[in-house]
């Protein structure tokens, strides 16, 4: 009576796991079809100098990170215009009425390359009234997620952000006032 109960038991663990396993290879194969058109229209969006990577993460030069509202914290590009905008939660007033900084200006500089394994990096000066600086984005293949690094040129305090690329129209962004 033993042998039977541990033998239902043996087979039912395995057959459950083998129909477990093969519902998440059909799920990673939907997920992966779902990302790779997620990195198509970021690619594109790129290539075609019109894109948002709205920012949900940054890191400041002293390690500590800061969870942003991403219709809030952006870099925008839209052909030679360039706006990147930082608003942080406070209850002070600042200079874009949001609780942060807006550079609006002009972009120049453009470079952009892909590697064999889909990483993409588009790197530009933005020159706004009163500050100018330099953004280097990573977009990493296999998803619309991306890394970006704004250092100024007026000092040294670099900001490291992360967030997603969309294209201009699919944006869901708020600009305040810029400088």
């Amino acid at each position: 009576m033993k042998k039977y109960f541990w033998l239902i038991i043996f087979l039912s663990v395995f057959f459950g796991g083998c129909k477990s396993t093969q519902f998440n290879e059909e799920v990673k194969d939907k997920n992966n079809g779902y990302n790779e058109r997620l990195y198509a229209e970021a690619l594109n969006a790129i290539e075609n100098n019109s894109f948002v990577m709205e920012i949900d993460k940054a890191t400041f030069r002293s390690g500590s990170t800061a969870y942003l509202f991403s219709h809030l914290n952006f870099i925008e590009v839209d052909g030679k215009h360039g706006v990147i905008q930082v608003a942080f939660d406070t209850y002070r007033p600042t200079p874009n009425g949001l609780g942060g900084i807006t550079v609006d200006g002009n972009i120049y500089g453009v470079k952009f390359s892909k590697n064999e394994k889909g990483k993409v990096s588009y790197a530009y000066s933005v020159q706004g009234i009163s500050v100018s600086a330099q953004v280097l984005i990573t977009l990493y293949a296999g998803g619309n997620y991306a890394a970006a690094t704004v250092s100024p040129n007026f000092n040294s305090n670099k900001i490291y952000f992360s967030g997603r690329i969309v294209s201009i129209n699919e944006s869901n962004i708020f600009k305040g006032r810029s400088n």
